[in-house]
């Protein structure tokens, strides 16, 4: 492995070796550093040769994304600090970190090594965005950001459950640096589609899992087909009216966790696209549309169902619930989506089965379809004066008319 991975003007970042784990380790420990990310203390317990084992396993690997590099001066090498090139998923994003030394901090480093980074993500993956997650107190983080052409989406909470290593929460803004411009990226058409009773048929896995948490906490179940009215907000509002009335938050949080334990488990059992819906999917693209996905389904489940059932040539990105916690119908989320993808609104229509689906599209400002073999299919949306069709070739002439 080529130690060096990129170089700015004032910089290098290489691949460390495990004789600098002794540096890495005085960074983590710092509470100067630290406090920004939810160590007010510093990372507590740290070990030294632990840490030089990580590298050394990293580096036998060849890993080079979601790991900690080196940053040195270019002239004279002295260690400056640490970073992070994240590897894109489905969602088509990628992440940076970047923790430099105090003495380092203030003089531009921190921005001349976020653009290089970016560059480095954009030129060597398919990353379309490039987010980060600065504490909401830390304003040189948040300059550093906005230098780079970051966008500010929405401000969030972590929390890592680490208090045995003295994590506290953290606020923080969530910042997405787009690599298309909607204004230079080309005349291409765009349908954004929902994933639960639009493309695929989970109802039974869904409520499934569902059940199983409920009887093994002493709730009562319910029938299959009464899941098609709880589903469409996300799997925590599925879950809380799947549950008693008045259940206390707590204890919503606490079936939550068991249930998408459960859905983890299950959740290719019987699901199934709809019928027509790959043939669909397949002509669509062949006429030249950018197809995506954009669902309240927890994302790593969502990444898997789309990965399983229409492998990873079909979509531009598909996005679920990740830990920004960004749900339908938000028009952040919505708009962060069609700027991952270059879209122009007037160019781009959102597809799904649900009143959340068409209150999505009507906040971005973009053309809604509703489809009438999903879920909402019984519910009073279907009496509004929407486009509707009631099959996936009914979609097809909608598109191609």
């Amino acid at each position: 492995m080529n130690n060096t991975i990129l170089a700015t003007e004032r910089m290098i970042v290489s691949v460390p070796s495990p004789e600098d784990a002794a540096s890495f380790k005085k960074i983590w420990e710092d509470p100067d550093i630290m406090v920004n990310v939810g160590f007010p203390n510093g990372i507590m317990g740290l070990q030294q040769p632990r840490i030089a084992d990580t590298i050394a396993s990293y580096n036998k690997e060849k890993v080079l994304f979601d790991r900690f590099l080196k940053v040195t001066l270019r002239e004279g090498g002295t260690f400056m600090g640490e970073c992070k090139l994240g590897s894109p998923g489905v969602d088509r994003v990628s992440e940076t970190d970047i923790k430099l030394l105090r003495r380092f901090q203030g003089a531009g480093y921190g921005t001349e090594l976020k653009a290089a980074l970016v560059r480095y993500l954009f030129d060597h993956t398919k990353a379309l965005g490039v987010q980060a997650t600065p504490n909401t107190d830390n304003a040189a983080s948040i300059r550093m950001q906005e230098k780079c052409g970051g966008k500010r989406i929405c401000a969030s909470v972590f929390s890592d459950g680490g208090a045995d290593r003295g994590s506290v929460d953290v606020r923080y803004y969530l910042y997405m640096i787009y690599k298309q411009d909607p204004g230079n990226a080309g005349s291409r058409r765009h349908i954004i589609f929902d994933l639960d009773g639009t493309l695929l048929d989970t109802i039974d896995d869904i409520g499934a899992a569902v059940n199983h948490a409920l009887a093994a906490a002493g709730f009562m179940t319910h029938g299959i087909p009464e899941y098609k009215k709880m589903v469409g907000n996300g799997m925590r509002l599925t879950v809380k009216r799947a549950l008693p009335p008045g259940t206390d938050e707590k204890t919503v949080g606490e079936m939550l966790a068991r249930v998408n334990s459960a859905y983890a488990a299950g959740w290719n059992v019987r699901t199934r696209p709809y019928p027509g819906v790959m043939e669909m999917l397949n002509t669509l693209k062949e006429r030249g549309y950018a197809l995506s996905v954009l669902t309240n389904k927890p994302h790593a489940i969502a990444a898997k169902c789309v990965g399983h059932f229409f492998g990873t040539d079909m979509f531009e990105l598909a996005r679920g619930v990740k830990d920004d916690k960004l749900t339908k119908p938000s028009k952040a989320l919505t708009l962060m989506v069609m700027g991952l993808l270059g879209a122009r609104p007037e160019e781009t229509s959102f597809v799904g089965d649900s009143a959340t689906d068409m209150d999505t599209a009507a906040a971005a400002g973009i053309r809604p379809l509703f489809l009438e073999w999903g879920y909402g299919s019984g519910s009073p949306l279907c009496e509004l004066p929407a486009d509707r069709a009631g099959s996936p070739e009914k979609l097809l002439e909608y598109f191609t008319r």
